[in-house]
């Protein structure tokens, strides 16, 4: 540990290798385990998607909006186009109506549209580039503002992007090619490291209203503003301001896009919002990758042979456990139990855990509450020595529910997964220092390749439960002292 010239501890070099590494060596378990999984003949399957899913959510949707692709049909610069692409164009599914693509909000759709020009103008390829170079340019962005605050890390914003470029969540985000989710989790990410420390405020609030737009459930994180502001009433300001923008900005896009895709429209919107809904939050559809609590109790109804897998009763009781989370949230806030850090952290969480559908590509947003504990607490390097055994078991655990899906393994990895929070948290004594190095091991494990694609959301939503119950817990176990602790 080292000191400050104000006499205050910071983080050393060490700390931050180990946070960088445990994410890499996460992604290094899962290839190798694959590869040995395939090597003794269990079956093999794509790393993320087949080839009829890849770049589904960019240049598949885009080549759908036939108002724009559609001269296209008869370009002869298609035929040098990869087969994959020349197949979304002349045989795409999202033509057809059990594929919903309108369910976006509007500025999605405008991104989708401004995609299909490029490929118009261009070819598929570029349009994949540019997006690319855009999230790059967002992740340079965030790894500048990561900076502030390290001190003796110089280091520090350059794992940030090695994170955002080559953790498991965004080589899944590509696969996919849901740039969305990347551009959102940029915006989330400036949004928290300006919120906490007080810097460039008005850039983010402006990329969050952005965030909100393209993915509405982030909204939860803006949560932080109650623990941020200097009195718990003057939150309400900011909250209003992105609210009232981010409704005009919505207005907005919804008004200039069917002027470019007359298809888009609110009754349309409706429609596949409700086709959405049924395969994806009431179905089985995405399920496998799906890191959401309400995917999570799917998840083992559906290993354990009930059905349906969704059950409204059970979803009813995970809104109102959320609703009850996000109230203790504001209370913990109002009372000044509630650290930086620990805000950044539950609001993140509660984001995560509470949004119906929350994919494997999201998880990248989960590096916010990591880079602020990095930052403001005062965690001891040895701290994260102990995360180690607690990564191999998860892997380990979820394997076998991959090779053995039944009822009864999938509980015992969700049982597993919750009960290693509360295992480190006794293995390394009470104190606020272990609850930092806890909800770092969260984030952090909620970035990693924790399992197969099956397995991944039952054990990531199991982990962040009980970690969120603990910080919780805790919180308001602190006396009332009217200062932030």
């Amino acid at each position: 540990m080292k000191r400050n010239s104000n006499g205050s501890t910071s983080l050393g070099v060490n700390l931050d290798a180990k946070a960088f590494y445990f994410v890499v060596l996460a992604f290094a378990l899962k290839i190798a385990l694959d590869a040995v999984q395939a090597t003794l003949g269990f079956g093999h399957e794509a790393l993320f998607f087949t080839q009829s899913d890849k770049f589904a959510d960019s240049i598949k949707a885009a080549l759908a909006l036939r108002s724009v692709t559609e001269p296209l049909l008869t370009d002869s610069r298609v035929l040098g186009w990869p087969a994959l692409f020349q197949d979304y164009l002349f045989n795409n599914s999202y033509l057809t109506p059990q594929f919903p693509l309108y369910q976006v909000p509007p500025l999605g759709i405008l991104v989708f549209l401004g995609t299909a020009k490029i490929i118009v103008m261009s070819s598929p390829s570029v349009a994949l580039s540019m997006l690319l170079a855009v999230y790059i340019a967002g992740v340079a962005m965030v790894s500048s503002l990561s900076r502030h605050g390290h001190g003796a890390v110089p280091s520090a914003p350059l794992r940030c992007a090695w994170l955002l470029c080559l953790s498991y969540p965004f080589l899944f985000m590509v696969d996919r090619g849901n740039f969305l989710s990347g551009f959102s989790t940029i915006c989330v990410l400036t949004y928290v490291l300006t919120a906490v420390t007080g810097r460039g405020r008005l850039l983010g609030m402006a990329l969050m209203i952005l965030a909100i737009n393209l993915r509405p459930n982030v909204a939860l994180v803006t949560l932080l503003e109650f623990a941020v502001a200097a009195r718990f009433m003057k939150a309400f300001l900011p909250l209003l301001v992105m609210a009232v923008l981010s409704t005009a900005t919505m207005a907005l896009a919804f008004a200039i896009a069917p002027l470019i895709d007359p298809a888009v429209s609110l009754p349309r919107f409706l429609s596949d919002y409700r086709t959405y809904e049924e395969g994806w939050v009431r179905g089985d559809a995405g399920l496998n990758w799906n890191n959401s609590l309400f995917g999570a109790v799917r998840s083992i109804r559906s290993l354990s042979g009930l059905a349906p897998a969704y059950d409204p009763n059970l979803a009813r009781a995970i809104w109102l456990l959320g609703l009850a989370l996000v109230l203790s949230f504001i209370g913990l806030a109002a009372t000044r139990r509630i650290s930086r850090p620990e805000a950044a952290f539950l609001a993140t969480a509660l984001c995560a855990l509470f949004t119906p559908v929350f994919g494997q590509y999201h998880a990248l947003m989960m590096l916010a509450p990591a880079l602020v504990i990095v930052k403001e607490a005062q965690v001891q390097d040895t701290r994260l020595t102990g995360f180690w055994p607690s990564l191999v078991a998860l892997i380990a655990l979820c394997y076998i529910v991959q090779f053995a899906p039944a009822g009864s393994t999938a509980i015992a990895l969700a049982l597993g997964a919750f009960a290693i929070p509360f295992a480190i948290f006794e293995w390394q004594g009470r104190s606020p220092r272990t609850l930092s190095g806890l909800m770092l091991c969260a984030s952090l494990l909620s970035m990693s390749a924790i399992g197969g694609r099956l397995t991944n959301g039952l054990a990531v939503s199991m982990l962040l439960v009980s970690s969120v119950l603990i910080c919780m817990t805790l919180c308001w176990l602190r006396p009332d002292n009217g200062t932030r602790p």
